[in-house]
């Protein structure tokens, strides 16, 4: 029996900068291949003095068991180095040395839904580290070749979010932090598109359903 492995399930997003810069290139036809150039070579980048490495990522080709297009799905890994103390023993003393101990993480990202799928290991860090370590590792090489600033976030759960609302006999006040225009309609302004969000949850809220999305 295979043994079941626990994912973060993140995803990211790409914002321009108001600042126009000079040769900067248009982003891909499929905006989720923006990441690209972040992931070459092993790359290697440092967040708060820590030594992160993005490693040995390649498309995965579709099977007869797995439909899917041509170059969708990236899988290579996130590696976070610690340096490891060791203690060798010689006649009289114990000489201490440190050796790399990189500690590698499965990471799988759709360049098409633009979601990162990473394993769950306490070792890399929390999840709040581990997006933090992505968005600083995908975001200068991404920045300075498309003039966009990239956010890796963690998604929402609509079963929790209807739970707490069930929980709860009123609220007085909800926050939404959007910070990706690609979930606004491309058909609207953001005006109307967040006046129809802003609708749809005073009618929500007004009628206390049990399940459904925001």
């Amino acid at each position: 029996m295979k043994e079941q492995q626990e994912f973060l399930v993140l995803r990211y997003s790409l914002v321009e900068e108001p600042q126009r810069a000079i040769g900067a290139s248009p982003l891909p036809s499929r905006k989720g291949n923006a990441i690209l150039p972040a992931l070459e070579r092993d790359r290697e980048f440092v967040l708060n003095g820590v030594r992160y490495s993005f490693v040995g990522f390649s498309s995965v080709a579709p099977t007869t068991d797995f439909i899917f297009p041509e170059n969708r799905f990236l899988v290579g890994k996130a590696a976070k180095l610690k340096l490891a103390h060791m203690g060798t023993k010689v006649p009289g003393d114990i000489v201490e040395t440190h050796t790399d101990d990189w500690i590698p993480v499965l990471t799988i990202i759709d360049l098409e839904e633009q979601y990162i799928f990473v394993k769950k290991d306490w070792r890399f860090g929390t999840p709040e580290q581990t997006m933090r370590a992505l968005q600083s590792g995908l975001r200068e090489p991404v920045l300075a070749k498309y003039n966009h600033r990239i956010f890796v976030e963690g998604t929402s759960s609509k079963e929790h979010f209807w739970r707490i609302v069930s929980e709860h006999r009123r609220f007085y006040r909800l926050e939404l932090n959007l910070i990706s225009p690609n979930i606004l309609e491309t058909n609207l302004r953001a005006r109307e598109a967040l006046a129809a969000l802003k609708e749809t949850l005073i009618i929500s809220f007004a009628y206390r359903p049990t399940g459904g999305s925001v």
